[in-house]
């Protein structure tokens, strides 16, 4: 069986998410770290909810969760879904995000209406999300599915 694992998480937004240099050095932190941990994944995000799918070996998801949970910059930490997975959605991405002008006009629902939601609905913002950013990879759904 593959160590391979995927965890999906959604949580409140302490920092502004409009402010780029903050969410640039962020995610230069995040791509960094999860590189070393070969981590991939997807930080979807409006000013209500980070979401976020997250791949890479179990045992680093796991130790990542816990500071996650920890972390400063966000609130209400709530796992979605932590699984075995056989394949990665997000290969080539240590951490993809949008720029804040295309974060504005997001679909991706609010942080109650996610935290609420099953993991299979979020995957479905999460796609959404991705389709309004026009990212050059598959969609995470379509990925999930082959």
């Amino acid at each position: 069986m593959s160590d391979l694992s995927r965890l999906l998480y959604v949580s409140r937004p302490r920092i502004d998410v409009t402010d780029q240099d903050e969410i640039g050095r962020l995610m230069s932190q995040c791509a960094v770290n999860n590189r070393r941990r070969a981590i991939t994944g997807l930080l979807a995000m409006n000013r209500s909810a980070f979401v976020q799918l997250l791949e890479g070996p179990h045992a680093a998801l796991q130790a990542l969760s816990t500071r996650l949970a920890a972390d400063r910059r966000h609130s209400d930490f709530k796992i979605l879904a932590f699984k075995r997975a056989a394949a990665r959605v997000f290969p080539a991405w240590s951490m993809a995000l949008p720029s804040t002008a295309s974060q504005a006009a997001s679909p991706l629902a609010d942080y109650d209406t996610l935290a609420a939601s099953s993991s299979d609905v979020v995957l479905k913002q999460i796609s959404a999300y991705q389709a309004h950013l026009e990212l050059s990879q598959p969609s995470a759904e379509e990925r999930l599915r082959a």
